[in-house]
């Protein structure tokens, strides 16, 4: 094969098996029209979910020495395969020629018995194949296999009595090898599903929890879809677009209005009038829900009912409010705004969320001249809400003091 070997300068000379030439190259600009174009316009072996610059890809894989130019096949092909040449079998293994990786994490019993009932039993599809190396082992002894991922599967395949497991064997190797290999699949080598991505599969499996998510998302307009290609719910059913006007939503977002003790109270008018305010505000700005402002939202209406109803001062009030801040803000801006220097950064929850906005609308009422009726307390409105209502300075900032301080205790 004519391979051409790269070198670069300022990462040491790239070996081939049988160089025909050297080229001195360590940046794009240095390369060929026809080999700029071979690695910047290739289309072939991504997947339909692959995101990103693919270009740019390419090019970071070039000059940090991952490819190489096949002057055969006029293409660039990887430099660096680890491992080529081992065979990789797939095969049943008695279990006890099976041995746990020293060096693996315990397998609770009460694990593998919750992993039994949450599919009512061993499934074979959901249990795969384990990952295994074979022990060295000298002439005329069994022959042994160190089990490096699927230990908790090994014990749920005993616990059912089976004899045999499906393994994939990657060759032999000693354990100390193997262990790099169970830390890398452990650590780097796997990444983690986000919650919006566990929900959705879910949803599509039919989970009861996730359908009744699924139906509180759509009587509020939401919608999920986290780093997915689905938007769920969504027109009957067909996931590749949501409903007309519906906002995009985190899982944990919606799922604390059901399951939090306090955002749950407020109900699905609070809810509702939380996320059409911002929707109104800010219309097709929004990307994405922020938690903290749409949690602060809710807990605001709840805890001061006034608010709720559309015809008071006080909802005018925090209508135009809101649609001004959205003259001039993004709302992931409006959201930094809410918080002051010992908040930014951190998650907070609804109650202070609350407070937050009441701040603003506070300032925002003092600098437009605004006249509000004084609530009083009643049997639905204690003391402390009708001050916080009435945007009592002196109890608001109290409030706030209070905040900052057990922030910034928390950092």
């Amino acid at each position: 094969m004519d391979y051409t070997t790269i070198v670069r300068t300022n990462k040491g000379t790239i070996s081939t098996n049988k160089p025909s030439k050297v080229i001195t190259a360590n940046k794009f600009r240095d390369l060929t029209d026809e080999q700029k174009t071979a690695l910047t316009g290739y289309q072939q072996h991504m997947h339909s979910h692959v995101v990103g610059d693919l270009s740019a890809a390419r090019k970071t894989l070039f000059e940090e020495g991952y490819l190489y130019w096949d002057n055969n096949t006029k293409t660039w092909k990887g430099e660096k395969h680890a491992n080529d040449s081992m065979d990789v079998e797939f095969k049943e293994i008695p279990i006890g020629q099976l041995i746990s990786l020293e060096s693996q994490r315990e397998t609770a019993l009460t694990w593998a018995v919750s992993r039994l009932k949450a599919l009512n039993g061993l499934d074979k599809v959901a249990y795969g194949a384990l990952s295994v190396t074979a022990i060295p082992s000298k002439a005329g002894e069994v022959q042994t296999y160190s089990t490096y991922d699927g230990n908790g599967r090994l014990a749920m395949a005993q616990l059912c009595g089976k004899e045999t497991v499906p393994c994939l064997v990657f060759g032999s190797m000693a354990q100390s090898k193997t262990a790099l290999y169970f830390d890398y699949t452990q650590n780097k080598g796997r990444r983690n599903l986000k919650p919006e991505v566990k929900w959705i599969n879910s949803y599509i499996a039919g989970n009861i929890n996730a359908l009744k998510l699924g139906d509180y998302l759509k009587l509020l307009d939401m919608h999920i879809k986290g780093d997915t290609k689905l938007y769920i719910p969504s027109p009957k059913d067909d996931w590749s677009k949501p409903f007309l006007n519906s906002v995009a939503v985190k899982y944990r977002t919606v799922n604390e209005l059901m399951t939090s003790s306090h955002l749950s109270k407020a109900g699905v008018t609070a809810h509702k009038l939380a996320r059409d305010l911002i929707a109104n505000a800010w219309g097709n700005k929004i990307k994405e829900l922020p938690q903290d402002t749409f949690w602060g939202l809710v807990s605001l209406l709840h805890t001061h009912p006034v608010l709720q109803d559309k015809a008071t001062d006080h909802y005018q009030a925090l209508e135009r409010y809101l649609g001004w801040l959205a003259g001039g803000k993004t709302l992931v801006e409006a959201n930094k705004d809410w918080k002051n220097k010992s908040t930014q950064g951190l998650a907070i929850n609804s109650i202070d969320g609350a407070l937050m906005i009441l701040t603003g609308l506070r300032k925002f009422i003092k600098s437009q001249g605004i006249k509000l009726p004084e609530v009083r307390k009643t049997d639905k409105v204690t003391e402390s809400e009708a001050q916080r209502l009435n945007l009592n300075t002196t109890v608001l900032n109290t409030a706030i003091k209070k905040l900052e301080l057990a922030r910034t205790k928390k950092r």
